[in-house]
């Protein structure tokens, strides 16, 4: 139960951050797109955290995506920056209100492109 609401303060907080945010100037953001699965099969429901890897000198605003029957895209001009990236996905089952999610937070680190892109995950077996 308490796996399944680890991440969720940290999304919100990015989500409430980047939502309020007007017409500001900043980096170009590039949309970011594709599927998640686990054991082979589409993650139902979850989320994408894209935070930039500064351990690899990549700064600016983190990202978060929506998964949804397996695929998922970052908002509209919320987009990732390009760069290093680690992300974190979270998987829930809201079909059962207080089940065990399907597997714990995944974590991982990759380099996306400054442009709009695609990205598949495959989140490992537990």
């Amino acid at each position: 139960m308490i796996l399944k609401f680890q991440y969720l303060p940290l999304i919100c907080g990015v989500a409430l951050i980047a939502g309020c945010s007007a017409e500001v100037e900043g980096p170009d953001r590039f949309p970011v797109s594709g599927t998640v699965t686990y054991n082979g099969e589409p993650v139902k429901h979850g989320d994408i955290l894209f935070s930039p890897d500064r351990d690899k000198g990549n700064s600016g605003p983190a990202s978060v995506a929506g998964i949804k029957d397996g695929k998922y895209e970052t908002f509209p001009g919320k987009g990732v920056i390009g760069g290093a990236f680690k992300v974190t996905i979270s998987s829930e089952n809201p079909e059962e209100a207080y089940s065990e999610p399907p597997f714990p937070p995944y974590e991982t680190t990759i380099e996306l492109p400054h442009e709009a892109t695609t990205y598949d995950f495959i989140v490992p077996a537990k």
